[in-house]
């Protein structure tokens, strides 16, 4: 029987032969590690990547809630370096109000549940920073060992819902002013910041509520800028808002006489309302960083959100003078010998010295208790302080302090001021 070429081999020759296939089985396996090493190590990069520029912070704790690892980000947001975040536990930055929620959080968290959460670290400068936070179990062979974090900053959102109230209630532009500006230090840090009115008739910027400004000029809060000059008036005049960083060297710029100003950075933005521009806003730094692009998007939000706020406010301060004024004149005109101003259909809440004088005590008494006002003889002054009157129409009035009809077949309502107006059986 003949015998194959194979089984002839001697045994040295089989030992070579299954030496040189374990070399290659090695090398084969050599070659797919070093592939698995480099996808590793790819995903480990583009893991690393995502962390390291991520917009937001991203970051780990340990199970005792400490810092492991961090991003840019945290440092912005925290004001702290990596190095002095690391190995710290994350209730340091936390506001103490917000430590024992914070922690119910993370143990949930530890436990395997993710978790969606709200709150306030202190950034090292001592500002607040409102944060949205996502937690995630970290789970190695089925335990957890730590926690990813990703944390959005929402200050300037919640910002501008916390303005959206007082602003509503708040009866003067000056308290808007310094609502917004108190809100926006929050998120833009500045030296200055204040509102100007346009008054298109006299082609002038004038200062309504200027704060902290004086470093400038003591006597910038009466200074006004005309409409054709400076930063402000360019603004103004195009309704396009304006970031000037070194202001003090723009050609443009104009100062009080008495300004010494080494360094400005200007944000100004224009106060519009139904496409007309009312005003102007701004805020100023005297010294670096200069301003950046998203500190003027902060100042565009926070004053397009209280535009409309402002301008009816200031309406109605307009409003509120032009009635003090009339007012004034109602109780001091020394061209008008008897005066009434009255609700239609309502007892007197203003009347002149001329009336007062030309009524009794007891009348005048009478009118006291018919306007709510103490039983007392009444003078003009206290009379006009009384808050009922919504309309007001100076007509002469009967002797229930109701107005008098029009005159016959006139059509038109009695004129004031004579003595016969007096109501009957008064002494004159």
């Amino acid at each position: 029987m003949r015998r194959s070429p194979r089984a002839l081999l001697t045994s040295s020759q089989v030992t070579a032969r299954q030496a040189r296939g374990d070399r290659g089985s090695l090398t084969r396996l050599r070659k797919t590690l070093l592939r698995s090493r480099k996808q590793a190590a790819g995903v480990q990069q583009r893991f690393d990547s995502l962390v390291a520029h991520n917009p937001d912070a991203v970051y780990s704790l340990d199970r005792a809630g400490r810092f492991v690892s961090v991003n840019a980000a945290c440092e912005r947001y925290s004001g702290y370096t990596s190095d002095e975040l690391l190995g710290t536990s994350s209730s340091a930055v936390i506001l103490p109000d917000d430590a024992e929620r914070v922690e119910a959080h993370f143990l949930k968290a530890i436990g395997g549940e993710a978790q969606d959460y709200e709150v306030t670290i202190v950034h090292k400068s001592g500002r607040r920073v409102e944060l949205q936070v996502t937690n995630i179990p970290i789970v190695v062979d089925g335990k957890c060992v730590g926690v990813y974090g990703v944390a959005k900053d929402i200050t300037l959102r919640r910002r501008l819902l916390d303005l959206t109230r007082p602003m509503s209630t708040t009866s003067s532009v000056e308290g808007q002013v310094k609502l917004i500006l108190g809100a926006m230090r929050e998120v833009l840090p500045y030296d200055s910041g204040g509102l100007y009115w346009v008054d298109q008739d006299a082609g002038m910027l004038r200062p309504n509520t200027l704060v902290a400004a004086t470093w400038v000029s003591s006597s910038l809060e009466t200074f006004d800028i005309p409409l054709d000059k400076g930063i402000m008036g360019a603004v103004a005049r195009s309704g396009q808002g304006e970031r000037v960083n070194n202001a003090h060297l723009d050609p443009r710029t104009i100062y009080p006489a008495d300004a010494v100003v080494a360094c400005e950075h200007l944000v100004v933005v224009p106060v519009g309302v139904d496409g007309r521009i009312v005003g102007v806003f701004y805020v100023a730094r005297r010294s670096d960083p200069p301003f950046s692009d998203r500190d003027f998007e902060v100042v565009q939000l926070f004053v397009g959100h209280a535009a409309a706020a402002i301008e009816k406010t200031y309406l109605f301060e307009q409003t509120r003078a032009s009635e003090e004024r009339f007012h004034y004149q109602a109780l001091h005109d020394p061209l008008t010998d008897v005066y009434l101003v009255s609700n239609v259909g309502g007892p007197p809440v203003i009347v002149n010295h001329g009336f007062i004088s030309r009524v009794s005590p007891q009348y005048a008494q009478k009118m006291a208790v018919d306007c709510g006002l103490p039983a007392a003889v009444p003078t003009a002054a206290v009379l006009a302080e009384n808050p009922a009157a919504k309309f007001l129409a100076s007509v002469p009035c009967d002797a229930n302090g109701k107005p008098l009809p029009p005159s016959a077949g006139s059509g038109q309502a009695p004129s004031r001021g004579t003595g016969t107006d007096i109501p009957p059986g008064e002494p004159r």
